[in-house]
């Protein structure tokens, strides 16, 4: 019969090693989650904005480019398959209209593409970042391909942002340096 010290040192041990396999679970998941918003994309390109939408019974990570918007819900904990639930990618030259309205615990950031209305559910911290962010890109892209595209002699937003990344990705400047000159650029 164990004493009552050998019993508390089983159950510290015991207790040790489930956390240490939830901490293990949970790199793993984070890794998988990294993993997950570079498959969609182009390798070694950054989203512009990350947020987390809270939609109907599973959240999902919705990444903002300079062209487009990525939503990516990732699979489900008992699921067998290792392929993410689902996976929309939205052109930013195909959205006509934004808006944000708030519902409860969280706003709805509603993006009007054709006739469909594509909702996420943001925290109303996060919404008017990720609206604003996205207008700013399509009156952009919108100014540009207008009648005065030609006579501006501002660079491009979006050449700049991605001339940046390019800076950032050969080590020439920092991430701090570029996310602050990214945000200066987007005026956020």
């Amino acid at each position: 019969m164990q004493n009552w010290k050998d019993r508390v040192k089983d159950a510290a041990s015991k207790t040790a090693e489930v956390a240490e396999k939830a901490k293990e679970q949970y790199d793993a998941h984070q890794q998988q989650k990294a993993a997950t918003s570079r498959d969609v994309g182009t390798p070694g390109e950054q989203p512009l904005l990350t947020v987390v939408s809270h939609d109907q019974g599973k959240n999902a990570i919705v990444s903002l480019y300079l062209d487009r918007i990525e939503r990516v819900k990732e699979r489900s904990a008992i699921s067998i398959s290792r392929a993410n639930q689902d996976a929309e990618v939205i052109p930013l030259g195909r959205v006509s209209h934004v808006r944000a309205e708030k519902k409860g615990f969280r706003t709805n950031v509603t993006v009007t593409v054709g006739a469909e209305d594509i909702v996420f559910r943001v925290s109303h911290d996060e919404a008017s970042t990720f609206k604003d962010a996205i207008t700013k890109l399509i009156l952009h892209k919108e100014a540009g391909s207008g009648p005065d595209a030609g006579r501006t002699s501002e660079p491009d937003m979006v050449d700049q942002i991605r001339r940046l990344g390019e800076l950032r990705d050969q080590g020439l400047i920092t991430a701090e340096e570029f996310e602050a000159k990214k945000t200066q650029l987007l005026g956020l």
